[in-house]
């Protein structure tokens, strides 16, 4: 936990950063006041504001840096005196917010100078209501009327909290983690009827140690799947055929241009079927465009059997979000008969020598009506909660899939969804981490694979040193974060030329990515293939926000990949305790699902740890917009993480290559059903 100097010197810091930057005299100040009105300190800039704030920030960051404890020596006179003034301000302020807190977005975002706030603090205000809060459960024992108070905390934060920016650009110490956390305790406490004679649970700070996940070990980069190794009878030299079957197009092209790597040099035809590319979608023209440029597949309007196809996603998309009940919810029947229409149409999937899957609902339905080979690579949640007894027939039919390894080769991409389909069926997938080989579509794989240079793709250019992309998330769309960035640190003329991606529309190349001195990602999602393309480049260095910011962010945007939608597991699994189906499955602390904002920070954190964001090493973290820029300016720190990355992703590549050369050669090549074995 940080102590009360360093969340002092917090702001100071940042201040002190703009102002070493090159930029002009006239400059420096105005960058710096143009914070003042966050920290509500009186400026040219910012305009006067009451004394009061400054005292009530003083003594917040001195009672955090306590743990929340009160001072030992005059301990209820420090209470009353807090009391009086956080009443005090709440009582002047709380009106003024309701007529100002839309002008305090304006001055965010820099449409609007901040002596038009007229010296009100709202991150100031959200403080008095936390210690106000405070003050009721712990001291008053009062729970009800504590949590009013911190539902006033929150509404001044915004519907989304999308003003909590507290912890990243300002020395106020509490912020919607800390709101959030007691929230959440004190409405349990009084749903579970107060249990106990010590009154509600006592103000805690939220613990970002805590969270770890059980050892995990690393990924097996050999083909494990037959129970013996057999001799692979000699192949022809015809070139084969690939099929790929999916919805994500990034997720569909990572299995595909692996499989073309690893069998190089021999030709492999990739077939591919997923959603289709609607004109004037930015982000499904830029992935239908890569798949035609990486694996010649230029057909951007669907007809025949891949219209075929899209009419299948979009039905079980369709059901899906409009959650119909009954039996006949998804039409099982008629997709197994538009799949075998494809069939008839389709010479390339009839001649293809492996099918690829990268949906669980499609792998069981093309295992179902066909003999052909197949190599499953998933990446999202492993099937949708729509009808609790058929949802249990697809768990069974994945599981036995799974338990077929002459047919059946299965893995997914990180081990966050490992542990998860661990959770929810008792079996344990290999991992084989993405490549994003389709993101250096330059550079042939084939002599990445042999230790060829990426670096090479930044020879005669020295503009990487200056650029830098934030790249789009959805806290963009919720948050003020990007505004603040860009309406007050960015008017610094400092040495790096920052670009915000807000949106798909906006979109940078990969090749142009690959001259960046560093991309910064603020995950929206526990998986992303975002982040292995970004890790994958061998160019920028890549800065991601530490566990703090992880938090929040999630309690702002949510995760798919943890969404209810997807809690769906074998029933009695839990209470076999370890036998039969469960053998292996350790006792999982917290569940991998949850409803938006309610997951507490332990649980959020148990399963963050085990994503590849805090898995792989050489990612560059930051806790403040202070640290972040730090970070971009220390050269040599981001020459230390781009020279890890590229160390890294040539490691993966060999070991990916490996994994899928094996497997499908394993799939492929004729053998006899001794050579298999369940389990």
């Amino acid at each position: 936990m940080r102590d009360a100097c360093s969340l002092r010197r917090r702001s100071l810091v940042l201040f002190s950063i703009l102002a070493a930057l090159p930029c002009s005299g006239k400059a420096v100040s105005s960058c710096a006041q143009n914070l003042d009105f966050l920290d509500c300190r009186s400026s040219e800039a910012a305009g006067p504001f009451d004394s009061s704030w400054e005292t009530l920030l003083r003594e917040s960051i001195s009672h955090r840096g306590r743990g929340l404890v009160a001072p030992q020596s005059g301990k209820s006179d420090w209470w009353l005196e807090m009391s009086d003034l956080t009443s005090e301000l709440a009582g002047m302020w709380l009106p003024i917010w309701v007529e100002r807190h839309r002008v305090w977005d304006q001055v965010a975002k820099g449409e609007r100078s901040a002596a038009d706030l007229e010296g009100f603090c709202l991150l100031g205000l959200c403080t008095a209501f936390f210690l106000r809060a405070q003050y009721a459960a712990d001291v008053e024992k009062l729970a009800e009327e504590a949590l009013v108070e911190l539902q006033y905390a929150q509404r001044i934060l915004g519907e989304q909290l999308h003003r909590d920016v507290a912890k990243e650009f300002t020395s106020w110490p509490f912020d919607a983690a800390d709101i959030l956390l007691n929230a959440n305790r004190l409405s349990k406490w009084i749903g579970s009827g107060r249990p106990g004679d010590d009154g509600p649970p006592r103000f805690v700070l939220a613990d970002w140690s805590r969270g770890q996940p059980p050892a995990v070990s690393r990924p097996l980069p050999p083909w494990t799947g037959p129970c013996r190794p057999r001799q692979q009878q000699q192949q022809a030299e015809m070139a084969l055929t690939v099929v790929a079957f999916g919805v994500h197009s990034s997720l569909v092209l990572e299995p595909a241009t692996m499989l073309r790597a690893a069998l190089f040099p021999r030709k492999i035809n990739v077939r591919i079927y997923m959603r289709d590319c609607p004109e004037g979608n930015h982000q499904w023209g830029y992935h239908c465009h890569l798949q035609c440029q990486t694996l010649g597949d230029c057909q951007n309007v669907p007809e025949g059997s891949s219209r075929l196809f899209v009419d299948l996603i979009r039905h079980i998309e369709a059901v899906i979000l409009t959650r119909e009940t009954g039996l006949n919810n998804l039409a099982v029947a008629t997709y197994l008969e538009i799949l075998v229409q494809m069939h008839a149409t389709d010479p390339q999937m009839r001649e293809a020598a492996l099918y690829v899957c990268t949906s669980p609902i499609i792998c069981s339905l093309l295992r179902t009506a066909f003999e052909t080979p197949l190599l499953a690579y998933l990446g999202m949640q492993l099937h949708v909660d729509i009808n609790r007894q058929l949802d249990q027939l697809w768990l069974m039919h994945f599981k036995e899939m799974v338990r077929s390894p002459c047919s059946n080769v299965f893995a997914v991409h990180n081990f966050m969804m490992r542990e998860q389909i661990h959770y929810a069926t008792g079996v344990r997938l290999a991992v084989v981490r993405p490549r994003a080989l389709y993101a250096q579509v330059d550079v042939p794989v084939w002599r990445q694979a042999k230790g060829g240079d990426p670096r090479r793709l930044l020879s005669g250019t020295q503009s990487w040193e200056k650029k830098v992309l934030i790249f789009r998330s959805s806290l963009f769309n919720a948050s003020l974060t990007p505004f603040l960035l860009e309406a007050h640190a960015t008017k610094c003329e400092f040495q790096l030329s920052l670009k915000i991606v807000r949106g798909s529309a906006d979109f940078v190349s990969y090749r142009d990515l690959q001259r960046y001195r560093a991309v910064v990602l603020f995950p929206w999602d526990a998986a992303l293939m975002s982040f292995w393309e970004l890790y994958s480049l061998g160019g920028p260095a890549l800065l991601l926000p530490d566990r703090e910011w992880v938090y929040k962010v999630q309690q702002k945007t949510g995760w798919t990949s943890t969404m209810q939608l997807g809690e769906v597991e074998l029933a009695g699994l839990k209470d076999l305790k370890g036998l039969g189906a469960a053998s292996g499955r350790p006792d999982f602390a917290w569940s991998p699902w949850w409803a938006q904002g309610k997951a507490s920070s332990e649980q959020v954190l148990y399963w963050y740890a085990l994503s590849d964001y805090e898995r792989l090493p050489h990612v560059v973290t930051f806790r403040s917009l202070s640290d972040m820029l730090l970070k971009l300016l220390d050269t040599t720190a981001l020459r230390r993480s781009r020279a890890g990355l590229r160390r890294e992703s040539r490691k993966a590549l060999k070991r990916g290559l490996r994994w899928y050369r094996e497997a499908a050669g394993w799939l492929m090549t004729g053998h006899a059903a001794s050579d298999c074995c369940p389990g």
